[in-house]
């Protein structure tokens, strides 16, 4: 495993993180056999093989089912050896019954998310899906730098859909991470991590496997997206030998100056170890050159994502 800084915290993180989605619910697209929340010993098994390999970054967040819960009791059976984990969760913000319910509700699930993991304070707290007006406002921030004063987390961060929400934190200042979207049919958050690299704004690069439509669970996905199923299968030049196209969604993101991390969610340790070996290689200059003619041709316009 190879490690990189996150930014102004000077933590190293694995290049490869863990995100946990799968561990705590349903999600992603259906596939025979590989399909619903994992067993509570098949998500252990799968959390130590991460670690054994390397990878030192686990992203969680409330929403996520029994996440949380699990993440807590793995780490509770690492004693001593889970100070070097790194712990990263989200928070969401509710808006609709006004600013003071919203942050009686972020404290609420942040002290939820304290008592889950099992670990004070917590490593990355961030904004769950923050839009630019919840950046621009800065009262969710508030919420979290008045825990982070009172010593409930380190560092905060966001996760964005939407790049100019995640060049808005940046360009704030007041955001230690962001985590955007951004994968090889989705690259529109590239000049968003670059500026935030050179701002020292680590970066969490989250959806690298476009939620499964970069690999093989694509031919299980919906009827709807079956053009997104096509736009993909122009990206089987990547596919060699040695390496395999989930492989090479990877180290795409990893190539993208200012990456900090990629978190890839999965349930299967076979899937872990591809993602794994995949740190390890890098993508040809020839191969990174026909990525950027076909997304500036516009052949993954309109992709989508289950």
């Amino acid at each position: 495993m190879k490690y990189r800084t996150l930014g102004r915290t000077n933590l190293s993180v694995s290049a490869l993180g863990l995100g946990t989605v799968e561990l705590g619910r349903d999600w992603g697209i259906a596939v025979p056999g590989e399909t619903g929340m994992p067993l509570d010993e098949e998500a252990q098994a799968l959390l130590r093989r991460a670690v054994a390999l390397g990878v030192n970054f686990l992203d969680t967040a409330r929403y996520y089912g029994k996440s949380e819960e699990r993440l807590g009791r793995f780490l509770a059976g690492m004693g001593r050896d889970a100070a070097a984990v790194l712990v990263a969760t989200k928070v969401p913000m509710n808006k609709k019954d006004g600013l003071a319910a919203m942050r009686r509700g972020m404290s609420s699930d942040l002290e939820a998310s304290l008592k889950a993991l099992g670990r004070e304070p917590l490593d990355l707290v961030q904004l769950h899906s923050a839009r630019l007006e919840d950046i621009q406002d800065t009262e969710a921030w508030e919420v979290l730098e008045k825990a982070r004063l009172a010593g409930k987390l380190r560092f905060i961060g966001a996760t964005f859909y939407d790049p100019p929400a995640a060049r808005a934190a940046v360009e704030s200042g007041a955001y230690d991470t962001v985590q955007p979207t951004y994968n090889l049919a989705m690259p529109q958050a590239g000049e968003v991590i670059e500026l935030a690299g050179k701002a020292r704004v680590g970066v969490i690069v989250k959806t690298p496997l476009g939620k499964g439509m970069l690999g093989p669970k694509r031919a299980h996905a919906a009827a709807e997206l079956a053009g997104s199923r096509s736009a993909v299968d122009r990206l089987r030049f990547l596919e060699r030998g040695d390496q395999t196209l989930p492989q090479a969604a990877v180290r795409y993101c990893l190539a993208r100056a200012g990456v900090s991390t990629v978190i890839a969610g999965t349930r299967s340790i076979r899937h872990l170890e591809e993602n794994a070996d995949a740190v390890e290689g890098e993508l040809f200059q020839e191969e990174i050159a026909r990525i950027e003619e076909l997304q500036r041709a516009g052949a993954f316009e309109g992709f989508e994502i289950p």
